[in-house]
């Protein structure tokens, strides 16, 4: 699975085609309007790892032409930041990847290893760590629940570190589908998305257009209120937001750059003036 992003256009590639992901998130057989099944494996602390039922049930997606979306669920996301559980969590990573992804590589659509409020540093780095040893060629996902975030630009800026990173994201909560061009990301139960969404009610598919505006995320704790002012200033004109830590590879089909006034590493503002160098505008806030 390949996720396309820019401003060029958005979109999944998928077994060398385009496909729009309809993932479902409810228990038993995949309703016909969805494409992907999802098969819960428990992989906490004090799993025997036993998925006999839910190998039978992933049969029968297959059997219905349905690709497989497996989840595989460490557990409460605190403990995933705890040195001393990561041992049987490595174990079950690995037990899948052995016994069971290479009888169902070939309809594995994803895998998703976390579900909830965004994880601490500390679990964050974690789920890295498992994800290494989990299958190249099969996209890991991060279900982001961002419901409880109220304000515009703490979404934007708790979402940025994970943006553009090892991780597909699927997000759940208001500015999800306030802002659905802004991250490369699924909906989870929320807004409209143009690469897909899990749910367990149908999903709305956005267009792939052309986006020649941007945002500049800064890093560091500065220039926030800066980007609200930007947000007020586009309203509901449709962006991308990037982060300065990526700006160089991702500005492609980017005309009009907003940044805020303040915030911008020294590394950030040679990006920028690269930006500006290559044709590119910006507008400061």
């Amino acid at each position: 699975m390949s996720l396309i992003e820019s401003g060029f256009g958005q979109g999944v590639t998928w077994n060398g085609g385009s496909f729009f992901p309809e993932i479902y998130d409810g228990r038993g057989e995949v309703p016909s309007s969805f494409n992907v099944g999802r098969v819960h494996l428990d992989a906490s602390l004090r799993s025997l790892l036993r998925w006999e039922e839910e190998l039978s049930q992933a049969i029968r997606f297959v059997r219905d032409g349905k690709a497989l979306f497996w989840e595989l669920d460490f557990g409460r996301g605190e403990c995933l930041g705890e040195e001393e559980h990561y041992l049987p969590l490595e174990l079950a990573s690995r037990h899948f990847v052995e016994k069971v992804y290479p009888d169902y590589c070939e309809n594995t659509f994803g895998v998703g290893i976390y579900r909830g409020e965004l994880p601490s540093d500390s679990a964050y780095r974690a789920l890295r760590s498992l994800g290494a040893f989990l299958p190249e060629n099969a996209p890991l996902f991060l279900l982001l629940d961002t419901s409880s975030i109220e304000e515009r630009s703490l979404y934007f800026s708790t979402l940025s570190p994970f943006a553009y990173g090892p991780f597909s994201l699927a997000i759940r909560g208001e500015w999800q589908g306030k802002y659905p061009y802004a991250f490369p990301s699924f909906s989870w139960d929320s807004g409209p998305s143009p690469w897909g969404y899990i749910g367990t009610k149908q999903g709305e598919k956005l267009a792939s257009r052309e986006l020649p505006t941007a945002i500049c995320l800064p890093e560091g704790e500065e220039g926030w209120k800066e980007i609200e002012k930007i947000l007020d200033h586009l309203g509901d004109k449709p962006f991308r937001a990037i982060p300065e830590r990526v700006l160089t590879h991702e500005w492609d089909g980017v005309e009009r750059l907003y940044v805020p006034s303040r915030g911008i590493s020294f590394q950030g503002e040679r990006k920028l003036r690269g930006f500006l160098a290559a044709g590119g505008h910006i507008e400061r806030f």
